[in-house]
C-alpha cells in the first residue's frame, strides 16, 4: 500500500522542503545523578514549506531557536518529534495506477509517469517494430523534430484507426494520469496484449543512465529506484517491528 498525502503533508509538487510540526526539547538535569528535572523548548511545532526556486530566512531574536532548527533541517541533530521531508510532493503529490512504490521512486529520478511511459513504449515497440529507447519521453519538446515515440506511433495508425494529430494530442497528455485514458493508450496496450497472448505491464522501470560529473560508475534510473525501494521496505520492517 503506498503511503498517501494527508493535511500535515505537502499539497502542491513544486515544494522541494516541508518542514512539518517540528519539535527540539533539551533536557535540563539536576542532581548528583543528573536525572531530568524539566526541559528547554527550543523549538515547538514549527511547520513552513520551502517551494522550488524560493529563498527563505529565518528571522528572530537571539535565542529563538533559528540556530537549532537550521540544524534540524540539516539533519545535524535529531527533533524531539516532527519531521523534515525533502520532496515528498514530487514523490506522492501526483496520482498514478502504480501497485508498487518502486516506479514512484523511478518517477522521482526520471520524472513523472516516467516508469508508465516506458511501459507505453515497450508495448509500441512490440506492436509497431520500432525499436525504442524506454525512457519515458513519449514527445519532444526542445524542437519541432517529430520524436521516436511518435513516429513510431504513427506506423500504427491505421492498424489502431487514428490520425496523426489524435496521436500527438495523446502523446502530449503524457505527464499527467489522463494519458491512460486516451485510445492511443488504450489501444496500444490491446494490440500489444492480444500480439503477446498476454496481458503487458503497465510500469517498467525506465532505461536512463545517471550522468553527472560526480558520479565514476555506470549508475541507472533502474538502479536508483531499486536501492530506495530497498531501504523504503527496511523502513516499514523496523516501523511494523515497533
Amino acid at each position: 500500500m503506498e503511503p498517501e498525502l494527508t493535511a500535515h503533508s505537502a499539497s502542491s509538487a513544486d515544494h522541494v522542503v516541508n518542514v512539518r510540526d517540528l519539535i527540539k526539547y533539551f533536557p535540563v538535569r539536576d542532581g548528583v545523578l543528573q536525572r531530568v528535572a524539566g526541559h528547554v523548548q527550543a523549538v515547538d511545532g514549527v511547520s513552513f514549506d520551502i517551494h522550488r526556486g524560493e529563498t527563505v530566512g529565518l528571522v528572530g531574536e537571539s535565542g529563538c531557536g533559528k540556530t537549532t532548527l537550521g540544524r534540524c533541517i540539516a539533519g545535524l541533530m535529531r527533533p524531539t518529534s516532527g519531521g523534515v521531508y525533502f520532496g515528498i510532493a514530487h514523490l506522492l503529490g501526483y496520482p498514478v495506477s502504480y501497485d508498487q512504490m518502486l516506479f514512484r521512486f523511478a518517477d522521482y529520478n526520471a520524472g513523472f509517469y516516467a516508469s508508465r511511459n516506458a511501459a507505453f513504449q515497450k508495448a509500441l515497440s512490440m506492436t509497431s517494430g520500432v525499436p525504442l529507447a524506454l525512457d519515458g519521453d513519449l514527445i519532444r519538446y526542445d524542437d519541432s523534430e517529430t520524436g521516436a515515440t511518435e513516429r513510431a506511433a504513427r506506423t500504427l495508425g491505421r492498424r489502431i484507426e487514428l490520425s496523426d494529430s489524435e496521436i500527438r494530442r495523446a502523446l502530449e497528455q503524457g505527464e499527467s494520469i489522463d494519458f491512460e485514458s486516451t485510445e492511443l493508450y488504450r489501444r496500444v496496450f490491446a494490440l500489444a496484449d492480444q500480439t503477446a497472448h498476454a496481458q503487458q505491464p503497465r510500469a517498467l522501470l525506465p532505461s536512463i543512465a545517471l550522468e553527472s560529473p560526480k558520479i565514476t560508475r555506470k549508475l541507472t534510473t533502474e538502479w536508483f529506484a531499486t536501492r530506495v525501494d530497498q531501504r523504503y521496505r527496511a523502513c516499514l520492517s523496523k516501523s511494523a517491528a515497533g
